[in-house]
């Protein structure tokens, strides 16, 4: 005669697994960078085309990956808030900014950050081809 043996289930328990979800949420917490995100104010320009202005000054700003020229001059990143301030005392100033295909949206933003802060001046993005 065979004897059948009970046998008797046990629940399953998520304890361990929930404790492993916990670890991994913490350590991506703590692993991940937080970073200051700010916002870039952009409007769009009216065409003036055929209209001149004697009293607003205009200059260009080219932004390339490691320098910056205004009207073919160069200029630091730490001088071009100081240089265009300047320009823009006796009148308001119109800068137009190009950028080269090879310069990231980062440094565009960066330097958008650094002109937004001079009072008196105006900012154009124009294509750069």
């Amino acid at each position: 005669m065979a004897l059948k043996r009970k046998t008797i289930r046990r629940r399953a328990s998520i304890t361990s697994l929930i404790d492993v979800i916990f670890l991994l949420l913490l350590f991506f917490m703590l692993a991940s960078t937080f970073s200051k995100f700010s916002d870039v104010e952009v409007s769009v320009a009216q065409s003036t085309r055929g209209v001149s202005s004697d009293s607003a000054q205009s200059v260009g700003l080219l932004i390339e990956p490691r320098h910056l020229t205004v009207d073919d001059q160069p200029v630091s990143d730490d001088e071009v808030q100081t240089f265009l301030s300047t320009l823009s005392r006796d009148r308001p100033l119109t800068v137009t900014i190009r950028a080269t295909d090879d310069c990231n949206t980062q440094r565009l933003v960066d330097i958008f950050n650094r002109l937004g802060r001079i009072d008196g001046v105006n900012l154009v993005v124009v294509d750069p081809r």
